[in-house]
């Protein structure tokens, strides 16, 4: 029910977070602004460690269907959900291990690439995880404003790890820690580009929020 691979090192509180959607409008930017739209729901959770690389994944069981459309994205279907943990079960599951990993910090930095889906969507769950985020789209488009040279989506997260951190992003969509270990990939690449610890170039990103 929770993927988990983990390493013997602990520090920091900055955790690159990815999550998949049940509905295709999340993927198309309009979660949330129809109030007749179906709800919106968390299908899937991944999160890496920045400091450790250490990270786990959980499936979550929405209270209704994985939209064939969002399907084709994240190939996640109902049929894989069977067995899922509820979304509050999920996520404590995922707290837990946190805690494991960074001693139970309650300072928390979020990493996400586009962090607005993922702030939407816990918005639509009903769940704050507070303010402390950074995007590492933004942030690219900052130190990298060409992006991936001759990529249809100079920016996308697919585009930049090729292009910056030198190879193609695995499991892109299927596995959110995969996408999350992306996010992670780039913030060490900027940080490297700017010559500051990993650590460092997060605190400069959420000064500038």
């Amino acid at each position: 029910k929770i993927s988990i691979a983990t390493f013997d090192v602990e520090g920091g509180a900055n955790w690159a977070l990815d999550c998949e959607s049940s509905k295709r409008a999340a993927y198309d930017g309009v979660i949330g602004e129809d109030e007749d739209a179906p709800r919106n729901e968390i299908c899937a959770i991944g999160v890496v460690h920045l400091a450790t690389g250490a990270w786990a994944e959980v499936l979550v069981r929405p209270t209704g269907k994985i939209e064939p459309l969002a399907s084709e994205i994240h190939c996640i279907v109902d049929a894989h959900l069977v067995d899922a943990l509820p979304l509050a079960v999920a996520w404590a599951r995922l707290m837990s291990f946190m805690d494991v990993i960074d001693g139970g910090r309650d300072d928390r930095v979020w990493i996400a690439h586009n962090k607005r889906f993922e702030q939407r969507l816990f918005a639509d769950e009903d769940m704050d995880l507070g303010d402390r985020w950074v995007c590492t789209l933004e942030a690219a488009r900052d130190v990298w404003p060409l992006g991936a040279v001759g990529a249809a989506k100079p920016h996308s997260l697919g585009a930049l790890h090729l292009a910056k951190c030198g190879e193609l992003l695995r499991d892109a969509h299927v596995s959110p820690a995969a996408d999350a270990g992306g996010a992670r990939a780039l913030i060490r690449a900027m940080a490297e580009e700017k010559g500051v610890t990993d650590d460092a170039f997060v605190a400069r990103c959420l000064a500038a929020t």
